[in-house]
């Protein structure tokens, strides 16, 4: 017991060096109160928990769309299509960083989603274009229609139209920053699918098919109107698909403003690109706007010194001239120079968008297309055309030594103006026109003056080597009778003419350098075989 008594003595009070005073002042610095009982931070989730939802339940009351404002019992439903977001964004973890807050974030929408976008509960849009974009985007996607019932600088509220579909969004702006919250959001359509959706438009759909257009500028009306149904599964009337198409041509190539605005870029970029050639811009006399001082556009010439180069190099010194009517903004005509190459085919020289067809626009076109060729010996060469009288003024001034020949077509179109008429007229003058002698044609005409002398009167009095072959002369060696050459040129070029000015000028830049090239490869391809046929035509 002795020993005992002597052990709890070293631990009795006055041995002891515990001071509780110090005890307490030791708890007091490093214990914090709020985490003193084992589940107080659940306990305080749980309390947050309930704040949300009753803010949720009262947002719910406030907001809810027309046709369907629940009762009590229908607003604590958890499995309701209706999502309604709390009165504010900022009602939930704004001041604290916690991790638990950052899950609690509202969406932010991502533009690269535009295209197929996820609109949801709370997500937040930077600006009412991008809102409304995505609106129209995730309903035609759908194949739904909605329509826009509210829309100011403070909210936006959309419905679907249909009767029956409770379908609708409600967005409001944001205090602070000013961006867009998703307040109540109806996901789904009680509406069937439509493939006539009113809420497809032109615009909508131009501003889609930028990025092709750019990859395929020369796709057509038709390719594209079958494109945006297919992909959409939405039907597209015409003249919606025209306007459309034209949109996704300004955005991809700019407006017309825009266009005539960089033309002095676009000239420097060809000489820049294509040294020697011959690019000429003229603008109206004496015209300056008042407020941006600048000119008015009148004429644009263009030859490249690679066409150039090949026609002086391998082609006969004959090319035939016309014009045709520009159907898109850009109006005016554009004139063309066309020779003949070695296979007999169209050879594209110049062209020109002019504000007309008039006797000084074509003395300023060949007066540049002169200079190109470098033409002085203007008796040596051979021009065919129309009998426009532009175009014989024209001629007569700047290639007044020229062999001027008229196309036979267009010839027997002014002796039906001159009133002779019928399939048997147009018969004995085309076997007339291809005479290859005098004594032949002589024959023809006096044929001719059997069927109708009033005929072979009118013409006789037409110049002997203006439409008949056998007296062209033989220093071109070509004796084409018709200007099929231009014509063929302009067939090609239809969808160019209904360009604006850059966008025309260059698809003919396009059509010509991809014909040069094929024209190339399948020269290299049959070598021996031209080779041969060369020999034998010779022979």
């Amino acid at each position: 017991m002795a020993s005992s008594g002597s052990d709890l003595g070293e631990f009795s009070e006055e041995n002891s060096d515990y001071d509780q005073n110090s005890d307490d002042n030791d708890y007091d610095e490093n214990v914090d109160e709020d985490s003193e009982w084992l589940g107080v931070e659940n306990r305080k989730q749980e309390q947050l928990n309930k704040h949300i939802k009753k803010s949720s339940t009262d947002a719910r009351m406030s907001h809810m769309p027309r046709k369907q404002m629940p009762t009590d019992t229908e607003s604590d439903d958890d499995n309701s299509d209706v999502d309604v977001a709390p009165n504010s964004a900022t009602d939930i973890g704004s001041d604290t960083g916690s991790d638990e807050d950052k899950s609690l974030r509202p969406p932010v929408f991502d533009p690269k989603d535009e295209n197929n976008p996820k609109i949801k509960l709370r997500q937040i849009f930077s600006s009412f274009k991008e809102l409304k974009e995505a609106i129209r985007t995730w309903n035609i996607k759908r194949g739904r229609s909605f329509k826009f019932v509210k829309s100011d600088s403070i909210r936006v509220r959309a419905i679907c139209p249909k009767d029956g579909c409770d379908w609708c969004i409600y967005v409001r702006r944001m205090k602070g920053d000013g961006r867009l919250e998703v307040r109540t959001f109806q996901k789904k359509h009680k509406c069937g699918f439509s493939y006539h959706n009113k809420s497809v438009k032109s615009g909508w759909v131009g501003r889609r098919y930028v990025g092709i257009f750019r990859e395929n500028p020369r796709l057509d009306y038709v390719s594209f109107k079958n494109l945006v149904m297919k992909e959409h599964k939405c039907h597209l009337s015409r003249h919606q698909g025209y306007r459309a198409k034209k949109i996704t041509e300004n955005l991809a190539k700019g407006s017309e403003m825009d266009q005539y605005n960089k033309l002095s870029q676009y000239i420097n970029e060809i000489e820049r690109s294509n040294p020697g050639s011959t690019v000429i811009m003229k603008l109206v006399d004496d015209y300056c706007d008042a407020v941006t001082g600048q000119g008015k556009f009148q004429r644009l010439y263009m030859c490249f010194a690679g066409v150039k180069q090949g026609f002086l190099a391998a082609c006969r010194p004959v090319f035939g001239m016309d014009e045709t009517f520009l159907k898109g903004s850009t109006r005016g005509v554009l004139l063309t120079a066309v020779g003949v190459d070695a296979n007999n085919g169209m050879y594209p020289i110049a062209y020109a968008a002019t504000e007309g067809e008039t006797k000084d626009s074509w003395i300023w076109f060949l007066t540049l297309l002169k200079e190109d060729l470098k033409i002085e010996r203007d008796y040596e060469w051979t021009i065919m055309s129309d009998k426009q009288k532009g175009i014989i003024q024209a001629c007569e001034a700047v290639f007044s030594n020229a062999t001027h020949r008229f196309c036979v077509k267009h010839m027997h179109s002014n002796m039906s103006s001159a009133g002779f008429k019928g399939a048997a007229m147009r018969k004995v003058l085309r076997k007339a026109a291809k005479a290859t002698t005098p004594i032949q044609f002589r024959r023809r005409m006096e044929a001719i003056a059997e069927l109708d002398a009033e005929v072979a009167k009118w013409l006789d009095d037409k110049d002997s080597t203006e439409w008949y072959r056998s007296h062209f002369s033989t220093y071109p060696k070509c004796d084409i009778l018709l200007n099929n050459i231009c014509e063929s040129f302009n067939s090609k070029i239809l969808d160019a003419r209904e360009e604006s000015i850059i966008a025309m000028m260059e698809s003919l830049r396009y059509f010509m350098m991809s014909r040069m090239q094929e024209n190339r490869d399948r020269a290299r391809k049959n070598g021996a075989n031209l080779q041969s046929a060369q020999k034998s035509r010779k022979e």
